[in-house]
């Protein structure tokens, strides 16, 4: 844990502060609320993503992580056998597997693999009851620019407001952006 090594840094074993953006700020946001790990730092910040995110969760998830374990040959009923076979597969399997999976179809229950209220980590409470129950953290809300532009890369209906004020251009010219255009932009910028 940080803390062990922290104070070899210059930094306060009792100040440590964790930060996620996106789907790492809905990682932040349960690491907040876990009794497993909410003792190891003080402070959160959380920029673009919650737990409360309708894109944060899946009702899919427990499905779809079986089918893509069960697509790379290993068991998906056995959790510690499921382990050790997906160590053994190469990046490109993983890869091949999860490609039905990797585009998103723009409603809120896109993104397939979320966090998951397990036993485990959450202690079987809901997200709500944790939110009562966890300690109070010192936390930063935010967000960035271009919110959710991602989003609207295969989507047929761009957001024009969103799409004139991050990249600059009228509607009418949004009809002859591609989405080559697009991802080139969002790579140099």
């Amino acid at each position: 844990m940080d803390q062990l090594h922290i104070s070899s840094f210059g930094g306060d074993p009792d100040q440590v502060t964790v930060w996620g953006n996106s789907a790492g700020s809905v990682s932040t946001h349960s690491q907040t609320l876990s009794p497993l790990s909410n003792k190891y730092f003080k402070n959160a910040i959380q920029s673009s993503g919650s737990l409360y995110n309708l894109w944060s969760h899946s009702k899919h998830t427990r499905d779809i992580a079986a089918n893509f374990t069960t697509t790379l040959g290993c068991s998906s009923t056995n959790v510690a056998q499921a382990k050790v076979c997906l160590r053994t597969k190469t990046i490109q399997q993983m890869w091949q597997a999860a490609a039905p999976y990797t585009r998103m179809n723009y409603g809120m229950d896109t993104i397939h693999f979320c966090p998951v209220a397990d036993e485990a980590f959450f202690a079987g409470k809901s997200i709500e009851q944790l939110t009562k129950e966890s300690p109070v953290k010192n936390i930063l809300y935010g967000t960035t620019l271009g919110e959710g532009m991602l989003l609207t890369l295969r989507s047929e209906i761009i957001i024009a407001s969103v799409f004139a004020y991050w990249l600059g251009r009228t509607v009418d010219q949004q009809s002859s952006y591609s989405e080559a255009n697009l991802l080139n932009i969002w790579i140099t910028t």
